[in-house]
């Protein structure tokens, strides 16, 4: 068994690497977005579903706009339903912003709650709140969260305003990238394997968001100092530590001209997975829990010993990472655990086999 065990970990592992390899060529391969920079001052209206959105979508477009001269209005669709967040998280809103130290910004809260029922009689009002907006303030450009799947406020927003818009044609529109829950191996390969990365707790998540499709991409030039700017004004969001990341969404805006999403996802966590995606997370999970059954061969340890491992390496995540997404966090480590679990049970099998064949 132990032989065999060592061919098959070692037979997964060189078919691993070869999918690997294979969606790296197709990584490199692939077209880059688009630089993107403004080159003289606009009157800009962002968008966005909750106060973090709006420094992630176009805080850096954002400040260059306010260096040129520009006018900047943020106008938000909902708040939170709680009385003490909701003032905590305006007030962030105003710190983020306050960075910038201008007087040609404007922040505007829409009267609609976050994670309530939106009747088509909320979103008619959300529609003609957003209409007026834009009557009101007559921007150039107009910034919203690009429809990905994800949040259904940030899809729903992307929809209220280009209906709104199709009234206006002269206004440009550019779709930021938030998060992207779609893990298609052939668009986004390289965000497919960083998926692998991130679902091992002890394994930093170092990449920007990217968005669905590479080459309807505009990622925004910014200097060293923008980009510092950018990641103060997400540091403001204090109540959303944990949540709104730097090393997620401390890089230059990301645009994107998409309109309608990918087909073929499958739903699974919360994410839509490609088939190759689901293919390549299958042979990561079964690559790990056979070198975990290698290595519980070789060092035979009571169960005991192992949970009592597990358990402490558990808390040890938890204390460095907190309790956010953990579960999420332990897939890798547990099915790596499993692995030596299944070697213990066929050891304790076996050893139990022989005894009652000597009794018999």
């Amino acid at each position: 068994m132990k032989k065999k065990s060592k061919i098959f970990a070692a037979a997964i592992s060189i078919v691993w690497l070869a999918n690997v390899v294979f969606a790296l060529f197709i990584a490199a391969s692939q077209d880059k977005p688009k630089d993107y920079s403004l080159n003289e001052k606009q009157k800009i209206l962002i968008f966005a579903a909750h106060q973090d959105d709006c420094v992630i979508e176009g805080g850096g477009l954002a400040a260059q706009d306010i260096k040129l001269g520009g006018e900047l209005e943020i106008v938000y669709l909902t708040q939170p339903t709680g009385k003490d967040i909701a003032r905590i998280r305006k007030k962030e809103a105003y710190t983020a912003w306050g960075l910038l130290n201008s007087n040609k910004i404007k922040l505007t809260f829409l009267d609609y709650y976050s994670d309530e029922e939106w009747t088509e009689e909320k979103k008619a009002s959300a529609r003609n709140s957003i209409i007026s907006t834009i009557e009101r303030i007559s921007p150039n450009l107009v910034i919203i969260p690009l429809k990905e799947g994800g949040h259904h406020e940030h899809d729903l927003l992307n929809t209220l305003v280009l209906e709104a818009v199709a009234h206006f044609p002269n206004i440009r529109v550019l779709q930021a990238a938030e998060y992207n829950p779609y893990y298609i191996m052939w668009n986004t390969p390289v965000k497919t394997l960083w998926l692998l990365a991130r679902l091992d707790p002890l394994m930093p998540y170092n990449e920007p968001n990217y968005g669905l499709i590479p080459k309807n991409q505009l990622r925004l030039w910014m200097t060293p100092d923008e980009l510092g700017m950018k990641i103060k004004m997400l540091a403001a969001f204090k109540s959303q530590a944990g949540v709104i990341s730097e090393r997620q969404f401390g890089y230059p805006d990301l645009f994107e001209n998409t309109f309608s999403l990918p087909a073929g996802g499958l739903h699974i966590m919360k994410k839509y997975l490609s088939p190759w995606t689901l293919l390549t997370l299958f042979l990561t999970f079964i690559m790990l829990w056979s070198w975990g059954l290698v290595v519980g061969f070789k060092y035979k340890r009571s169960i005991k010993y192992l949970i009592l491992g597990v358990a402490i390496y558990v808390g040890f995540v938890i204390i460095i990472k907190g309790p956010l997404f953990i579960i999420k966090e332990l897939l890798l480590p547990i099915c790596f655990t499993l692995g030596m679990i299944s070697a213990q049970y066929f050891i304790f099998h076996n050893r139990t086999s022989k005894k009652v064949a000597v009794k018999a």
